[in-house]
Protein backbone atom coordinates (compact mmCIF):
# COMPACT_ATOMS: atom_id res chain seq x y z
CA UNK A 1 0.00 0.00 0.00
CA UNK A 2 1.21 3.36 -0.68
CA UNK A 3 2.21 6.44 1.32
CA UNK A 4 4.43 8.26 3.15
CA UNK A 5 7.33 6.91 4.41
CA UNK A 6 7.05 6.13 8.58
CA UNK A 7 9.84 9.03 9.21
CA UNK A 8 7.32 11.21 7.50
CA UNK A 9 4.07 10.09 9.00
CA UNK A 10 5.77 10.15 12.31
CA UNK A 11 6.49 13.95 11.90
CA UNK A 12 3.30 14.79 10.39
CA UNK A 13 0.82 12.96 13.58
CA UNK A 14 3.88 13.85 16.07
CA UNK A 15 4.45 10.37 16.95
CA UNK A 16 6.72 8.98 19.81
CA UNK A 17 9.35 6.71 19.12
CA UNK A 18 6.78 3.91 20.61
CA UNK A 19 4.03 4.95 18.16
CA UNK A 20 6.23 5.06 15.14
CA UNK A 21 7.46 1.21 15.99
CA UNK A 22 3.61 0.48 16.56
CA UNK A 23 2.47 2.06 13.39
CA UNK A 24 5.14 0.93 11.37
CA UNK A 25 4.25 -2.59 12.19
CA UNK A 26 0.39 -2.18 11.45
CA UNK A 27 1.08 -0.48 8.16
CA UNK A 28 3.47 -3.27 7.57
CA UNK A 29 0.67 -6.49 8.17
CA UNK A 30 -1.75 -3.85 5.87
CA UNK A 31 0.81 -3.78 3.38
CA UNK A 32 1.33 -7.66 3.35
CA UNK A 33 -2.26 -8.55 3.57
CA UNK A 34 -3.25 -6.26 0.10
CA UNK A 35 -0.33 -8.01 -1.46
CA UNK A 36 -1.48 -10.99 -0.86
CA UNK A 37 -5.10 -9.73 -2.08
CA UNK A 38 -3.49 -8.45 -4.91
CA UNK A 39 -1.69 -12.27 -6.27
CA UNK A 40 -5.02 -13.95 -5.34
CA UNK A 41 -6.85 -11.29 -7.89
CA UNK A 42 -4.19 -11.14 -10.34
CA UNK A 43 -4.40 -15.20 -10.13
CA UNK A 44 -8.08 -15.79 -10.42
CA UNK A 45 -8.30 -12.63 -13.16
CA UNK A 46 -5.25 -14.85 -15.40
CA UNK A 47 -7.08 -17.97 -15.15
CA UNK A 48 -10.12 -16.20 -16.55
CA UNK A 49 -8.17 -14.65 -19.47
CA UNK A 50 -7.21 -17.96 -20.16
CA UNK A 51 -10.72 -19.42 -20.47
CA UNK A 52 -11.75 -16.45 -22.63
CA UNK A 53 -8.52 -16.57 -24.57
CA UNK A 54 -9.32 -20.35 -25.12
CA UNK A 55 -13.10 -19.55 -26.35
CA UNK A 56 -12.07 -16.67 -28.65
CA UNK A 57 -9.43 -19.41 -30.02
CA UNK A 58 -12.23 -21.77 -30.44
CA UNK A 59 -14.59 -19.54 -32.50
CA UNK A 60 -11.82 -17.60 -34.80
CA UNK A 61 -11.24 -21.24 -35.84
CA UNK A 62 -14.41 -21.43 -37.41
CA UNK A 63 -13.36 -18.57 -39.62
CA UNK A 64 -9.95 -18.24 -40.06
CA UNK A 65 -7.47 -20.31 -42.19
CA UNK A 66 -5.07 -22.84 -40.34
CA UNK A 67 -2.35 -20.42 -41.42
CA UNK A 68 -4.49 -17.26 -40.25
CA UNK A 69 -5.25 -18.74 -36.94
CA UNK A 70 -1.57 -19.34 -36.58
CA UNK A 71 -0.78 -15.84 -37.10
CA UNK A 72 -3.32 -14.75 -34.65
CA UNK A 73 -1.84 -17.19 -32.29
CA UNK A 74 1.62 -16.01 -32.36
CA UNK A 75 0.31 -12.39 -32.24
CA UNK A 76 -1.41 -13.22 -29.16
CA UNK A 77 1.16 -14.66 -27.25
CA UNK A 78 2.94 -11.62 -27.93
CA UNK A 79 0.44 -9.83 -25.99
CA UNK A 80 -0.51 -11.86 -23.67
CA UNK A 81 3.21 -12.38 -22.47
CA UNK A 82 3.26 -8.64 -21.74
CA UNK A 83 0.63 -9.47 -18.64
CA UNK A 84 -2.19 -7.46 -17.84
CA UNK A 85 -2.05 -3.80 -17.34
CA UNK A 86 -1.87 -1.03 -19.24
CA UNK A 87 0.48 -2.30 -21.14
CA UNK A 88 -1.97 -3.79 -23.74
CA UNK A 89 -2.30 -3.35 -27.70
CA UNK A 90 -1.74 0.00 -28.58
CA UNK A 91 1.37 2.19 -30.63
CA UNK A 92 2.85 3.18 -27.56
CA UNK A 93 2.72 -0.69 -25.91
CA UNK A 94 3.12 -3.65 -28.36
CA UNK A 95 1.82 -3.37 -31.48
CA UNK A 96 3.46 -0.71 -33.52
CA UNK A 97 2.33 0.76 -36.97
CA UNK A 98 0.10 -1.85 -37.59
CA UNK A 99 -3.20 -3.40 -35.52
CA UNK A 100 -2.53 -6.55 -36.43
CA UNK A 101 1.10 -7.61 -35.33
CA UNK A 102 3.44 -6.22 -37.89
CA UNK A 103 6.06 -4.75 -35.09
CA UNK A 104 8.65 -2.79 -37.62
Amino acid sequence: MGGPSIDRLAERLGLDAYQTEQVEGILGGAREKGLTVMMEIRDEAKAKMDVIHAETVEELSTVLTAEQLAEFEEISQRFRSRGFGPRGFGPRHGLRHSRYGDDT
